[in-house]
């Protein structure tokens, strides 16, 4: 019995927890072709006009991940990690004799991720991989510049509302640098889509002037509804305008490298 104690004991002590700090960047994977309401490139010199799509991606960026783990055995660990995506901008332009149009669609994300964690190799280097659900909250922003013979036009939009619920798997390598410290780098895919609840405009200038406090509720408010219902001769300009809801890809292919600290 006391051995059995002992053998429970020595083993529960010889599991460790650790931290990780990575920074990474995140690549196109499934990129998009349209935004809200059109996304893609067009000039005009008023008898040619030329169309060009605009592909891009929500998840591409730069990123920075921290985590807290434990290892039960050699081979298996769970971690919890901590994903930051920072801001990336997407740039389009509409260009005719009369209409001048630049759009800026700025994308940031974080994410929190349960890891199961499963090993195989040395004690000085491991090769690994990890599976995680995504639980991710992100903010998306368009800025606009419109031109034309009577003025300019400067707006600000607003994406928000609802968490997206996603998947991340990585392949790593670990080489054990001191007792304590850890080198590793690693590989992974995150399939994540984001469907924004509302829109609203936060900025709205014509010539200089401030002209959102005389738009009615209608007009600088969207609600994102999987089915609407549009009556010309019933609209109620105090409620948000309804429209389609959209699934907007967050997926992307992404390296990092990073530090790992044990404690025993």
């Amino acid at each position: 019995m006391l051995s059995i104690l002992g053998f429970i004991v020595q083993n529960v002590y010889s599991q460790k927890f650790y931290f990780s700090l990575s920074p990474g960047y995140n690549f196109n994977f499934k990129p998009l072709s349209s935004w809200y309401p059109e996304w893609y490139n067009y000039s005009s010199d008023g008898t040619s006009e030329k169309y060009e799509q605009k592909h891009h991606t929500l998840g591409k960026g730069f990123t920075v991940s921290s985590a807290i783990g434990h290892w039960f055995s050699e081979h298996i660990a769970t971690e919890l990690e901590f994903l930051y995506k920072f801001e990336d901008k997407t740039k389009t332009k509409y260009q005719s004799p009369d209409l001048s149009l630049n759009a800026t669609l700025s994308t940031m994300m974080y994410s929190i991720m349960p890891t199961f964690v499963l090993a195989s190799g040395e004690e000085n280097i491991k090769v690994y991989t990890k599976v995680a659900p995504m639980i991710s909250f992100s903010k998306l922003k368009q800025d606009s510049r419109t031109e034309d013979t009577l003025g300019l036009e400067l707006k600000t939009i607003e994406f928000y509302g609802a968490a997206s619920l996603g998947i991340m798997t990585k392949v790593g390598i670990k080489y054990k640098t001191t007792e304590k410290l850890s080198l590793f780098a690693e590989v992974g895919m995150m399939n994540l889509s984001y469907s924004p609840k509302r829109a609203k405009i936060i900025k709205d200038t014509y010539n200089g002037v401030d002209i959102l406090p005389y738009l009615p509720t209608s007009q600088k408010e969207v609600e994102f509804v999987d089915a609407y219902t549009y009556d010309s001769n019933n609209v109620d300009s105090n409620k948000p305008a309804q429209s389609l809801k959209q699934s907007h890809s967050f997926s992307s292919v992404g390296i990092n490298v990073g530090i790992v600290y044990t404690i025993k």
